[in-house]
Parts: structure tokens; sequence; C-alpha cells
């Protein structure tokens, strides 16, 4: 486009109820131009718009200094950040040296970016996207399930189940990090890997995909039930939550809606909650019990989907078992990082000692499974009440 922040356009923008702004014009200005716009532009956009997130971009170059117009607009924003602080709070900047690599592969000529440098651009414009629309506001990001005694708390941030609590007992750990878009994973209750489980590429940062970094939709609610749904360009991931009479249900739905193949695997991560894990086996993985004393990752997969398959936490500790049954799973990774903790994200302390993970898994040769346009995959998992002797 053309957008040169002509002032009426503040008004037009301020019309249209979004989430959040994104103003990106630097590269069709000059620092003269942005003389005579930029800071009205910026002000009258505030004043109509106080409450919505709003991020303001530099002109995008695979150099590693910002061109002339991120110096100046960069500095607009600096300063009215200085000004007043809480005002422009939810105001933010994103620089042009952060979308494209420091090299000249991702430009067709030295400028304009090539279909690798767009799909950089739109990594980058994304977890930036992330980080604004997830960042804490007065609104509670969690919802709360009862049904009888058994209650749940579901984060919207993720879908991640922070908490779910039965007969008065916990079987959730969750003592790792609080909300973290920018983070390499997060430890505790019960994650979700989408669309891809493990690492995949190169680096942590490619860890368990990205649909628990994002901000899920609420499709449905009621007390005991709650579906939500995140939306990409090629599929969309339905995640039902429900307590049901004997535990709490997951069910984990991808629709491929593009006209293209859509590869992915999916995985739920939770934490379960124990004594002492050396006091610990897990029943169902392999022919034996396993006992986990000793820092572990272990993945059994299996020749063909399962219909269905339970696994038990026999905790002596706390003189419990936790039955875990999954359907349509094509394995699952038994784990705990130990003491050496060495793992993506942060395991607090001692933490390492008062949980086993049980995963199970869905994905096809080569790590992913393929779906056809219009095809569903269907990943469940139920976490039974405990059981005490």
């Amino acid at each position: 486009g053309a957008g040169k922040m002509e002032l009426p356009m503040a008004d037009l923008v301020a019309e249209i109820d979004a989430a959040a702004y994104v103003i990106d014009c630097e590269w069709n200005m000059y620092v003269k131009l942005q003389q005579e716009r930029y800071e009205p532009f910026v002000r009258r956009l505030k004043e109509l718009r106080p409450d919505t997130p709003v991020l303001l971009c530099g002109a995008c170059t695979e150099r590693s200094e910002p061109r002339e117009t991120e110096t100046y607009a960069r500095g607009v924003y600096e300063r009215l950040r200085t000004e007043d602080p809480a005002k422009w709070a939810n105001w933010h900047y994103l620089s042009g040296v952060e979308m494209l690599p420091n090299d000249t592969d991702c430009t067709f000529d030295h400028c304009h970016p090539n279909d690798w440098g767009f799909a950089q651009m739109g990594r980058v414009y994304a977890d930036a996207l992330a980080r604004i629309l997830s960042a804490p506001s007065s609104a509670d990001p969690t919802v709360q399930l009862t049904r009888g005694d058994a209650r749940c708390t579901v984060d919207l941030r993720g879908g991640r189940i922070l908490s779910y609590v039965a007969g008065g007992e916990e079987t959730l750990w969750n003592e790792g990090e609080a909300f973290d878009p920018s983070a390499l994973w997060i430890h505790g209750g019960i994650p979700l890997a989408w669309p891809w489980f493990g690492r995949f590429g190169k680096g942590d940062e490619s860890i368990h995909g990205y649909a628990w970094k994002r901000t899920f939709g609420v499709r449905e609610r009621t007390p005991s039930r709650l579906v939500l749904s995140f939306e990409t360009d090629a599929a969309v991931l339905d995640y039902t939550v429900e307590l049901a009479e004997d535990g709490l249900s997951l069910r984990a739905q991808t629709t491929n809606k593009s006209q293209f193949p859509f590869p992915f695997s999916v995985a739920f991560h939770p934490y379960f909650r124990v004594g002492e894990r050396d006091r610990v086996t897990v029943e169902g993985i392999g022919a034996e019990p396993i006992p986990v004393t000793n820092a572990v990752d272990g993945v059994l997969k299996f020749a063909a989907p399962e219909a269905s398959r339970t696994y038990r936490i026999r905790d002596r500790a706390l003189n419990r078992t936790l039955c875990i049954e999954s359907e349509n799973s094509t394995g699952v990774n038994l784990w705990n990082p130990g003491f050496e903790k060495d793992c993506p994200g942060v395991v607090p302390g001692d933490g390492w000692r008062r949980f086993v993970a049980v995963e199970p898994f869905a994905m096809g040769l080569n790590r992913f499974y393929v779906l056809a346009p219009g095809e569903s995959h269907v990943l469940t998992m139920k976490v039974r009440k405990p059981i005490r002797p």
C-alpha cells in the first residue's frame, strides 16, 4: 500500500473495532513528511481509541542498522512513552531491523522482500502481536468450570489447564512460570502442543508449536464445559474442556480449512502432581510398570492409532492412583527432567520432584499427520478422579 498517515485516515481506522492496530507506513514516508504527520496521526488515533493496543512498525531492512525514518519515529514513540507511561502503555514499537535476517537471501533487490523474507516477517509480526494481545489486562484471562465437588481452571492464553481438583485433591502440578509467549516453553498444568510436538527445526525456540502462545477464542461455555478455538490461515483447532461425571475430558480437533494438504502433530503435555517422584511407578507404557527414579524422556510409538489406551500413575507418597485415558493417539511420552533440569523453560527449585508428565500424542510418518482439504483429526484424553486404596 501507500499509507502516509494522513490525519483523516486516523478517523477512518478508528471506526474499525479491532483487537489491535498495526501501523506500517514508514516505507512510504520520508523524514520531512513524518515531521508533519507522524505525531498528529498517533495522537489522534490514541484519542479515538485509547484502550486499543497499537503496534508501530519500522521499515523492514536486511541491514543491522535502522533506516532514517525509523530513527525519527522511534524518537517520537519513546518521547510519548516517557511523557505519560500509563497512557501509552498499550502502544508498542517493532523495529524494522528485527523483521528480516541479516543476509541477502530475503529480498529481490536489497529492498523488497521475497517469499522467504515475507515468511520471516510474518513470524515476527505474529510473535509481536501474540505478546501484545496476551499482555495482562484488567480482564481475567481464566475460566472456571465446576461440577459437583470438581473444579477446573482454564487459561484462554494457550488453552492451558491450570488446575483440576476432584474430591478436594489437586491432580496437576503447577509451580512453573507464569504465562509468557516469549518463553521457550511453559511448564505446569496441561499445555497443548500444536501444530507440532517436540522440536521441529533448529533450536529450542521451535519446541511444541505455537498454539500454547496464542489466545484462544471462546465458542461455547456452560458451567462445566468450555469449547475454545484457535485458527490459522490453513487450519482450525477446536479444543473442548469438560468436567464429566467421572473426570476431566479433553478433546483437540484439527480441521484443514485450506485447499492444500496440512501437516501437523498434536499432544497433551500434562504435569501430574505427585508426592515424591522417586516413589512413583507408571503403568500402561511398557510391559512392566516403570519406576520413575531418574530423569526420563522416553517415547513409546504404537504401530497404529490406538482406539483407547489407559495409563496409571501409582503414587506411594500421596497414596493414590491417577488414571489417564487417551483415544486416537499414536504414542505416549513419559518425562521428568530430573535435578539437572535440562529442558527449555524454567522448572523452579526442586519442582521436578513433584511431577510426572505422561503425554499422549498423535503424529504420522516423519513426525506429521497430513490432513487432506476438509479432513479432521481428533485426539482425546481423560483424567479420572484420583483413586485411593
